[in-house]
């Protein structure tokens, strides 16, 4: 089986990834799947701390696997420890079919229903039509729920570095410059303090604050205007996710009412934020309390969604019995938009503690 389509080399267990990989193989146990397929790059990522794009991992009940093409077989040797790595140079059902099936057994596989395209489930159905494909669902997710102390740490320096980038932006916004400019500067200061871009920020001025995922355009910012800026930084695979407004002094009654309401719907919100309490409950407080300020038409999104190795993580359910839970990690941003007038949100990055909350993005300015 090492012909020309493999090569594997056995390295040494020492991470923190370890713990994961054995409460998945007892997963395996107990729902009596052969092997468990994991092409979610980002679960990947979190049970094996590569970093390269392309990889997958295959577990069985006493072994744990990784495969990649040549392009990256070098960094997993780097990265990688507690795996059996193997560069295949065919297709994965075909991995699979040549060493796994015939090695292992395999009759029954369980596969991720959330990342696996029809295609691939297709294409496995196809060629491994012995085997039995198992769904599931959320098994890795429910691991990722709970930040580790490595985890949280990493997400407080992107919260750092997105505080530094944002106070050396802020010098730069005034009328005459367009928006676009601004996206350039801030995603050029998050890359100068050592971290990257999350996801392209939104820079919204005027009555485009109206649009809850504006895209920065070449429109010049003029005076007495608001601004909505929303931006993420990734430190070490990590994401937070931080809104502030720029709201002048002379922006019209409406917007200043407008921004009032949505900061002190947060500070209640957040108030609220402990462990045991059920999402449900603090997206419907969010909504109450804006609709109390005269806002029940222009609330258009959910109060807030999980956050980690992915900037929207479904860390937090309005269908989960167990709320909360200490070391999640969320975001907490309402919004109101009225259209062809403006918008306003706040948004910050949140760790739950064990006796209530903690507002990681907390030190970065708002007006």
């Amino acid at each position: 089986m090492e012909g020309k389509h493999y090569w594997r080399q056995k390295v040494q267990s020492q991470s923190q990834e370890v713990s994961r990989i054995k409460y998945l193989q007892d997963i395996l146990l107990q729902k009596g799947m052969d092997a468990f397929l994991i092409t979610d790059i980002n679960n990947v990522r979190y049970l094996s701390g590569f970093t390269g794009s392309s990889g997958e991992i295959i577990l069985t009940p006493l072994a744990a696997y990784f495969v990649t093409d040549g392009r990256y077989i070098q960094q997993a040797e780097e990265e990688i420890t507690g795996f059996e790595l193997i560069r295949s140079k065919v297709p994965l059902s075909e991995t699979l079919n040549d060493f796994f099936i015939n090695k292992y057994n395999i009759r029954r596989l369980g596969i991720e229903t959330e990342n696996l395209t029809y295609h691939q489930y297709q294409v496995l159905g196809e060629k491994l039509d012995f085997l039995q494909l198992v769904p599931t669902e959320k098994i890795i997710l429910e691991l990722r729920r709970i930040k580790s102390c490595d985890e949280i740490q990493k997400i407080r320096m992107a919260c750092k570095i997105a505080q530094q980038a944002y106070s050396e932006l802020l010098p730069l916004i005034k009328p005459g410059v367009s928006e676009i400019d601004l996206l350039c500067e801030l995603e050029y200061k998050i890359k100068k303090n050592k971290g990257q871009v999350a996801f392209e920020p939104i820079i919204a001025s005027g009555i485009r604050s109206s649009q809850p995922h504006a895209r920065a355009s070449n429109r010049i910012i003029q005076p007495q205007e608001p601004i909505l800026i929303d931006w993420g930084v990734c430190y070490e695979g990590y994401n937070c996710d931080i809104t502030r407004m720029i709201v002048p002094d002379d922006v019209s009654g409406e917007i200043q009412d407008m921004y009032r309401s949505v900061k002190e719907t947060q500070v209640r919100v957040i108030r609220m934020l402990k462990p045991g309490i059920k999402f449900d409950e603090i997206n419907e407080a969010g909504k109450t309390i804006l609709t109390q300020f005269g806002y029940e038409d222009f609330w258009m999104h959910k109060i807030g969604h999980g956050i980690g190795l992915e900037v929207h993580e479904g860390l937090v359910a309005d269908d989960d019995e167990a709320g909360l839970i200490s070391g999640m990690v969320m975001t907490i941003e309402p919004g109101a938009y009225i259209p062809q007038m403006g918008g306003a949100r706040v948004e910050d990055t949140v760790l739950i503690t064990d006796d209530g909350c903690e507002v990681l993005s907390g030190g970065i300015e708002r007006e």
